[in-house]
């Protein structure tokens, strides 16, 4: 029986993310380094553009959300849908 050659293991994190940022231009290399603040009771919505134009690579989450977890996680999927897909 014939041997088949061994799969070839699947790229280190590290050489995924060197893709990854390989694969950016400036703006969005910049935009990554950008934390964008979200207040408690503001809108989502409000950084849509910044996150799907300027390319905002996160958010800081602020404040008291009086609708606990549920309200913090509604607001993370929110702001989630705003961000491009990315793969390596």
């Amino acid at each position: 029986m014939a041997r088949s050659a061994a799969p070839k293991p699947d790229p280190s994190p590290a050489s995924k993310a060197h893709r990854m940022v390989n694969a950016m231009d400036m703006d969005t290399r910049i935009g990554q380094l950008v934390m964008a603040p979200l207040y408690a009771g503001n809108d989502p919505a409000s950084l849509a553009s910044l996150i799907a134009d300027r390319h905002v690579g996160s958010v800081l989450i602020i404040g008291k959300w009086t609708g606990g977890v549920a309200s913090v996680r509604a607001a993370d999927d929110q702001l989630q849908g705003y961000a491009p897909v990315i793969t390596a």
